[in-house]
């Protein structure tokens, strides 16, 4: 027994020792990226969507991350991912099961030879598996990996789910914009179709410019039906994504003109989108998985060393007294020859596992250029807004002048229906260009994260 013993000591000192020397610790990989952005911009804004002062917008992102399937079933794939973590934990400590049994027998007639009998008995056995050559720790490690890629992917989609609520959000306060222009013009395009009847009435005028004024009221009509449609679709966007019935947000929807402001982030580096991205945790999580499959399947070729052992008690009564039998045993079992098929598992891990590297380094260096292309866009957004905006005031001179010229008889009814569908057509492509600036922003947020991870989403 001491003999046993103290083999076995030597044995689990030899294992440990063997196991620490075969385990490859993950290292992120190294990928070049630029020391800073060549757009500078300020502040990093966390929650953004809740700096806006829109209580319906901050409604919605929030209904919207409680009820969509996409975050639910990502919530419930981070369960699981966590629960095989803990699978994996457990086979660091040993297995011990319980047994308890009781019965009575009577074979023969009752005799003072034969009697009746009553059996007892209980116990217990349990078996480890010696960590070798870090088999076990390298199953561990991928586990960890996947519940934190997990976390990361789920992260993933809850910015996603946000991005597209706001952008939503901000399509539905364009076609509003767009709507109210739309009747502003048609109000507009009345009054000088009333004109015109009174220029022709009093002979001033003839009937082709009384139907071209006509022509152009029908087609702002037209335009206005398009932009409600465009509104009604951003609508029912909105209310898919929420989990809502269609026409359930309508009584929430209050008209405005105003378009939403998004603040533009900043103050982030290049290498902070290591840590801020889900997708790039995610990713860089993957590919520490895939490492730690190349080390379970390396173990898996070489020998395992198993302790068992049982312990009981056991008595027939009245014929022979308590028992208590035990036993204490090691097996080293592994494969003697297997074609390279293990061989063959441990090449593909391994192939796996730089798909996995190459994978992440893609998804950092589009990270960064996703956010240099958006920081571009709102650079040359912001001059656009700021150039339609100075048009439309020169355009709605241009249409004062002419509506005045035409009145007087100065000029005919060519100039005030341009002067009429330059102006209309400008402040559209106005309000149009804030959406796009808008969007553009809600981009920039997404590229750059969002926010910090927290809790359970963070990467250690």
């Amino acid at each position: 027994m001491r003999w046993i013993a103290g083999r076995g000591a030597m044995l689990v000192a030899a294992a440990m020792l063997a196991g620490c020397a075969s385990v490859r610790d993950f290292v992120r990989p190294t990928v070049r990226v630029p020391e800073a952005f060549s757009t500078p911009s300020v502040g990093v804004v966390s929650d953004w969507w809740r700096s806006l002062d829109d209580p319906l917008l901050a409604e919605l992102v929030q209904q919207a991350q409680d009820s969509n399937p996409s975050v639910q079933a990502a919530l419930q794939r981070l369960r699981q991912a966590r629960a095989l973590e803990q699978v994996a934990g457990a086979r660091s400590y040993p297995t011990v099961n319980g047994n308890a049994s009781g019965a009575r027998a009577q074979v023969a007639p009752a005799s003072p030879v034969t009697p009746l009998t009553d059996t007892f008995k209980a116990g217990f056995d349990a078996s480890w598996e010696v960590d070798l050559w870090g088999g076990i720790r390298q199953q561990q490690a991928a586990a960890r990996a996947g519940a934190l890629s997990s976390a990361a992917d789920l992260a993933d989609v809850r910015l996603a789910l946000v991005s597209e609520v706001a952008v939503q959000y901000v399509n539905l306060r364009v076609a509003q914009g767009n709507a109210d222009y739309t009747r502003q013009t048609l109000t507009s395009r009345e009054e000088t179709r009333d004109i015109v009847r009174q220029r022709v009435a009093i002979g001033l005028a003839n009937g082709d410019d009384l139907t071209r004024a006509e022509s152009q009221f029908q087609l702002a009509s037209a335009s206005l039906a398009q932009t409600l449609q465009a509104g009604d679709t951003a609508r029912l966007s909105l209310e898919l994504l929420c989990g809502l019935q269609p026409g359930e947000l309508l009584p929430r929807l209050t008209p405005t003109t105003e378009l939403l402001s998004f603040p533009v982030p900043g103050g982030v580096l290049p290498p902070e989108l290591l840590q801020r991205r889900p997708d790039v945790r995610r990713d860089e999580q993957l590919a520490a998985q895939a490492l730690a499959n190349v080390g379970v399947a390396r173990a898996n070729r070489l020998p395992k060393f198993v302790f068992s052992g049982a312990v009981g008690a056991s008595r027939v009564f009245p014929t022979t007294p308590w028992f208590l039998p035990f036993s204490i045993a090691t097996s080293l079992s592994g494969v003697v020859f297997d074609a390279g098929a293990l061989a063959a598992q441990i090449e593909q891990k391994d192939a796996q596992s730089a798909e996995a590297v190459w994978r992440y380094v893609a998804t950092v260096r589009n990270a960064v250029s996703e956010v240099e292309q958006r920081l571009v866009a709102i650079q040359r957004g912001n001059e656009r807004v700021a150039a339609l905006d100075r048009q439309v005031t020169a355009d709605r001179e241009t249409l004062s002048i002419a509506r005045e010229r035409y009145r007087r008889g100065l000029t005919g009814f060519l100039d005030v229906a341009d002067a009429e569908r330059v102006l209309f057509a400008t402040e559209l492509a106005l309000n149009q260009a804030r959406g796009t600036l808008a969007a553009d922003t809600i981009s920039l947020n997404k590229a750059l994260g969002g926010e910090w991870p927290s809790g359970a989403e963070q990467t250690p």
